[in-house]
């Protein structure tokens, strides 16, 4: 378990991270890859499925029974305003919404008095790369470049900023760590073209 999201099943039966998904049901996860056991674990809501977990330091097994349900993972699970008009936005995941949900906690921000933004990419693996090119679209200016592509054979491919909101009018910093991977690090690495400031 990398990561436990915030309001989900595995959050209210104690799941944290470093549990290590020993057990499905009846079968033993002994070998299996990451994607194995997703593809397992995922099923027909409504029904069950009991998962066995161990836990370093812990001598016992641990074991959870989940009814498998619709869960929509927010990117942004909040968006608040600090001290000295700072805007504070987690972004935690890059799902097919991170994008809208980024621009209208942003816009609620800035309209309700935020002067600056700081956007906390840390402990967020990454997910879809369009999500990445439009996120990174928001702060800078139309044309900019977001990202290239370059193999052995064929020509480059460039990921130009675009799209209708740019969102260049107050000071962004980003927060990242060693867990910000994927489509976070193609939007940390556009920070020094939109004069953001991720610490070193």
């Amino acid at each position: 378990v990398v990561r436990v999201f915030p309001h989900t099943p595995a959050e209210s039966a104690g799941v944290v991270e470093g549990d290590r998904i020993i057990g499905i049901d009846s079968a033993s996860t002994r070998g299996w890859t990451s994607q194995r056991v997703s593809d397992v674990m995922i099923g027909t809501i409504g029904t069950d499925v009991t998962v066995r977990f161990a836990r370093p330091g812990v001598a016992t097994v641990l074991s959870h029974a989940f009814t498998r349900a619709e869960i929509h993972i927010p990117a942004v699970p909040y968006a608040i305003i600090l001290e000295h008009g700072v805007g504070y936005i987690p972004l935690q995941t890059f799902n097919e919404t991170a994008s809208d949900e980024l621009h209208a906690a942003t816009d609620h921000l800035i309209t309700s008095g935020a002067k600056s933004i700081i956007l906390d990419l840390r402990g967020d693996p990454g997910g879809i790369l369009t999500q990445a090119l439009a996120v990174a679209s928001l702060f800078l200016r139309e044309g900019q470049l977001i990202a290239s592509v370059r193999t052995r054979k064929g020509a480059p491919q460039s990921y130009p900023a675009n799209g209708p909101v740019h969102i260049t009018s107050v000071p962004l910093v980003l927060l990242v760590d060693g867990y910000s991977a994927s489509a976070s690090e193609i939007v940390a690495g556009t920070a020094s073209e939109s004069g953001a400031a991720p610490p070193s």
